[in-house]
């Protein structure tokens, strides 16, 4: 069984602050083989409009 991982990123917002850049951006680059190894779960808000973030999630198993 693998081990669960929980990133909040509820905090993300559409317009482009420091915040929001620096959660998308420890996202986009977890190791691919850490997927191996943990389930991660992202939280978002319901309708959120940062397009490289959910490429992110739609694409990673």
């Amino acid at each position: 069984m693998k081990k669960k991982i929980l990133i909040d990123a509820s905090t993300v917002m559409d317009t482009a602050d420091g915040l929001s850049n620096y959660i998308i951006g420890i996202i986009r680059h977890l190791p691919k083989e850490s997927f191996n190894n943990f389930d991660y779960t992202i939280l978002i808000n319901p309708g959120l409009n940062r397009p490289e973030l959910i490429a992110f999630i739609e694409n990673n198993p």
